[in-house]
């Protein structure tokens, strides 16, 4: 699931604490005024504006701080509840300036044929985007030594919003980890340097 918009405005006051390195990978060198954010068995750094980390440590207290926002987010409350492990990492910054859609990360993994390309997995189409989503770009690119899928997207948030969303897909073996940033069509050009620059350090 790429777009998770209302899930992630809980994450606004989450507390973000120092985070151990502890992955198959070495970490990249931490960026000035960034952080290091610790999922399920993922690492990404981020701008210290941004909140979040592992949905799965406790849904039931992210579900029912959702639910006390009410309006939509009962729904994205539901949908923590019933799928805690479905989401291996979801941030958001706290300096969205968009109102209705607050600029997000979240990484999710998928089992894939551990034959099957990058080339071929973009070709299929990466992950389900929204109903509205229009293809803008994708392709394979190299990062941080990495061969990585890359799709960029434009769609129709559940406000009415306009939308983008940057993808991209790291495989290793059978296993894949997608990497989404999503953020308002109007911060776009600000924002893609930040989430390229973020998707750097993305480690497993």
């Amino acid at each position: 699931m790429l777009l998770i918009v209302g899930l992630i405005v809980l994450l606004l006051g989450a507390a973000v604490g120092v985070l151990v390195f502890t992955g198959g990978e070495e970490p990249a060198p931490l960026i000035p005024g960034w952080q290091l954010l610790e999922g399920r068995g993922v690492f990404i750094q981020l701008p210290a504006s941004y909140r979040g980390g592992n949905p799965a440590t406790d849904p039931e207290v992210v579900a029912e701080q959702l639910r006390a926002m009410g309006g939509d987010y009962r729904a994205a409350a539901e949908w923590v509840r019933m799928n805690k492990d479905a989401v291996l990492l979801i941030a958001a910054d706290s300096l969205s300036s968009t109102p209705g859609l607050v600029s997000n990360v979240n990484v999710v993994a998928e089992e894939v044929p551990s034959s099957m390309s990058m080339d071929e997995y973009v070709e299929s189409g990466v992950g389900e985007p929204p109903p509205s989503f229009v293809l803008q770009e994708a392709g394979v690119v190299a990062i941080a030594d990495r061969t990585a899928g890359r799709v960029v997207g434009t769609f129709v948030a559940p406000g009415g919003q306009q939308s983008v969303q940057l993808a991209y897909a790291f495989k290793d073996g059978g296993t894949l980890r997608l990497v989404t940033f999503t953020t308002s069509a109007q911060e776009w050009a600000a924002r893609l340097p930040v989430f390229e620059q973020s998707a750097e350090t993305f480690r497993y």
